[in-house]
């Protein structure tokens, strides 16, 4: 029988990638021999499948919704014995749980998670926490986190001021107590964009979050004012790089809390140990809801096509929706599966989910056994 990895990235706000794949491999387990391996680069799905991979006992907190203050639960994975946590961005400040029409990522930032991660240090010994760092609302640099630990931002007359996107461009002042504790902190990275210019991931993300040129612009004015008083005030060393993940969410991670970045390649590889099955099975099925240009910035589903690229194993790219002019990039061993073309609109596939996996599974099999 054919030897069949299926690593999956999750289906944003259809089904997430332990579930996918579970699924898949139902309908192909008779006809091959399945290693399943859910992939995340750190947005959607992540702590579901850091929960499978790293034994993670659940915890439950209470968190203030960020765009109105309701109070909600937050789901965290511990790691009782290494005292690391791990947090889902997505779950705590996501693009999935606001309503379309409240999407104003100039008014929200990041306090919200603070005041959770200040929660679980006060009950739980922790070493370590790691964020799992994609499709996040915000676009604060992180900065409500830091403002949680005692960060202010002060106007021109001396007045403090809330350090959301909207008021970076006012902030003329900060104060930074440096707090030791014994606590690191990592990211893992959906996307390698810096925070500003061309290719930032302000500017190339903002408007997917809700944010308008003209938003996009005054957020990236006001983050340039921030970093040059932050430079001033030596909080920050001209050679860092800043990560413009999930709207800068590491940045001032990276700044106060001398955060470390890591890439989703280095995660999905590494950690969920992936680069294992490089020329050990005969194919790869991989996928997500939908696969475009940005995909090729090293997320999730991008990882598994450059981690196989030049093998003679076939992978097999199974997405509801696949932008056209991207097909010319893929390697020759990619195989693309559009799950919308075995319906008649977009929503017909969404609703009918599971069959369209179904048919793609039946594809799948004809072309592994012709």
């Amino acid at each position: 029988m054919k030897k069949v990895l299926l690593a999956f990235n999750s289906f944003k706000e259809v089904s997430n990638s332990t579930e996918v794949c579970n699924l898949f491999g139902r309908f192909i387990e008779n006809e091959t021999k399945v290693h399943v391996c859910p992939i995340s680069d750190g947005g959607d799905g992540f702590l579901e499948v850091c929960k499978g991979v790293f034994k993670l006992k659940d915890e439950k907190y209470k968190i203030k919704r960020f765009y109105d203050d309701q109070q909600v639960e937050l789901h965290v994975g511990f790691d009782e014995k290494r005292a690391t946590a791990y947090i889902e961005t997505a779950s705590a400040i996501g693009l999935k749980l606001i309503p379309v029409k409240m999407r104003q990522p100039k008014s929200y930032n990041t306090r919200s998670l603070g005041d959770v991660v200040k929660q679980m240090l006060d009950s739980q010994s922790i070493k370590k926490i790691i964020f799992g760092v994609g499709g996040t609302a915000t676009m604060d640099m992180g900065l409500g986190i830091c403002e949680s630990f005692g960060l202010k931002g002060f106007d021109q007359s001396g007045a403090g001021i809330s350090m959301i996107p909207e008021n970076f461009i006012n902030v003329a002042d900060v104060r930074w107590e440096q707090l030791i504790f014994n606590v690191s902190f990592e990211c893992i990275v959906d996307v390698n964009n810096p925070l500003l210019g061309e290719a930032g991931g302000l500017r190339v993300y903002g408007e997917q979050k809700g944010a308008s040129k003209i938003d996009i612009k005054t957020i990236e004015d006001g983050v340039e004012n921030l970093l040059s008083i932050l430079k001033k005030k030596k909080f920050l060393k001209s050679s860092v790089f800043l990560s413009g993940s999930g709207g800068g969410f590491p940045a001032g991670l990276q700044i106060f809390f001398d955060a470390k970045v890591i890439s989703s390649e280095t995660f999905i590889a590494e950690w969920l140990k992936v680069k294992d099955y490089v020329n050990k099975v005969d194919a790869v099925i991989t996928g997500e809801g939908s696969f475009d240009k940005q995909s090729l910035y090293k997320k999730g589903t991008g990882v598994i096509i450059d981690l196989f690229k030049d093998t003679d194993q076939k992978v097999f790219l199974c997405c509801g929706k696949i932008d056209k002019n991207i097909l010319n990039a893929l390697p020759k061993n990619v195989f693309p599966i559009e799950l919308t073309k075995y319906f008649n609109s977009t929503e017909e596939s969404i609703k009918n989910f599971e069959a369209g996996l179904k048919k793609a599974s039946e594809e799948i099999i004809e072309e592994l056994n012709p």
